[in-house]
């Protein structure tokens, strides 16, 4: 079979597998003269979707606490497929066979060479080097595969994180956002009520072999929020508007921007400067609030309201009709983009995904009883997920990827 033969055939799969967008009803994909191409699904996207079959789990809670992770915090996968896992509170990474097995441990809590203060997150960059972000010591620390340390350079974005929000690209450079206050949070302790304020979005860039830094800005995100003084004193706090959306920026590898809001199933894609260059929408009905979300949030919520009596009628003011329609996105290693719907309480995950031009792949559901679950990861033909478990443990699943989103 000559190599035109053999490539058309891997079209003929590929859309067999995942379904040619031409044949969703209310598909449409038009180029302005301007080159913008706008993609709607006016008609909303094909119900068959494929439920994720977990083949491994580590770390969960049965029997034996010595297996649990104290405070798992990020995941990544080398070229083997052996997993890293970084845990937080114990400051050590612990890497686990493809099969789930133990292989070994890397790093120990301490200041010397490979050692660890509180890592938040872990990449692997396309030369394979394992790249770990410390804001306890303000470095990134690159580790060879036994752990021992490569070298260290200052971190990109100050300040502390949950996690490590960077991607590295196809030539190795890492970009991490960022954003930077410009109005409207000022400390004022006699205020009490909901503040907008503005600040601009960033991308931070370093290239590890040249030790060059950059920055790009980005557009101007609008927040809201509600602000209150501590009636006994104590400070001010601010709490987020409840059941209200998140903005979405995501930067892949070929410095493409995905941006939009949960609120709505509309995603631009654009370039860094901030040109527009691909508009993405899905008709989905609306996810009304319910009265139990309501009364689940009061109850999360109480121990705060006692302590601020403001707060709870103000944000019951402000509340909306409708939940976010999306949970949250991410990109994957071949910067397909990833998108998460919001679904009834107790329902498992499910995301449409589509590749970089738009295109609808295929609908994936999560397995049974993983309905929450920090950032996945793709590598390769699995997914790695990172739920929590009735005890309170985060773990890992993971699954293979439907037949149409393997490579």
């Amino acid at each position: 079979m000559n190599i035109r033969a053999r490539v058309l055939l891997a079209a003929t799969l590929l859309c067999t597998a995942c379904g040619n967008p031409d044949t969703v009803p209310g598909y449409s994909r038009e180029t302005a003269p301007d080159g913008r191409v706008s993609v709607s699904y006016a008609d909303g996207l094909p119900p068959e979707e494929d439920t994720l079959v977990t083949l491994v789990e580590i770390g969960r809670y049965v029997a034996d606490t010595s297996t649990i992770f104290e405070d798992l915090r990020d995941i990544a996968v080398d070229r083997a497929g052996r997993i890293h896992a970084l845990d937080f509170q114990a400051a050590q990474i612990r890497v686990f066979r493809p099969d789930g097995s133990p292989d070994t441990t890397l790093g120990r809590r301490g200041e010397g060479p490979g050692e660890l203060g509180d890592a938040n997150g872990l990449r692997f960059g396309p030369d394979g080097t394992l790249w770990v972000n410390d804001p306890a010591k303000r470095m990134l620390l690159a580790l060879n595969p036994d752990g021992t340390e490569r070298t260290r350079l200052p971190s990109i974005v100050p300040g502390f994180g949950y996690r490590w929000g960077v991607v590295i690209d196809t030539a190795g450079v890492m970009w991490e956002p960022w954003s930077r206050q410009l109005e409207g949070f000022n400390i004022d302790l006699r205020a009490t009520g909901i503040v907008e304020g503005t600040s601009r979005g960033l991308f931070l860039s370093l290239d590890p072999v040249t030790g060059a830094r950059d920055s790009v800005d980005g557009v101007i995100i609008t927040h809201r929020t509600f602000r209150a003084t501590y009636p006994g004193g104590g400070g001010q706090i601010f709490l987020g508007l409840p059941f209200s959306g998140n903005r979405i920026r995501l930067l892949d590898t070929r410095h493409r921007v995905w941006r939009g809001s949960t609120e709505e199933y509309a995603l631009a894609r654009g370039t860094l400067g901030g040109d527009t260059t691909l508009v993405l929408t899905v008709a989905v009905p609306p996810v009304p609030l319910t009265t139990e979300d309501v009364d689940g949030w009061r109850t999360a919520m109480r121990d705060i309201h006692a302590r601020v009596p403001a707060a709870e009628g103000a944000l019951l003011e402000v509340m909306p009709e409708n939940k976010p329609v999306l949970s949250f996105v991410f990109l994957d290693d071949v910067d397909r983009i990833w998108v998460g719907r919001t679904g009834p309480d107790g329902s498992p995950l499910r995301w449409d995904v589509f590749s970089p031009e738009g295109e609808f792949l295929a609908a994936v559901r999560a397995p049974a009883g993983i309905t929450a679950t920090l950032q996945p990861l793709v590598h390769g033909d699995r997914i790695y997920l990172l739920p929590t478990g009735e005890a309170g443990e985060r773990y890992i699943v993971v699954a293979e990827l439907p037949a149409g989103l393997r490579r």
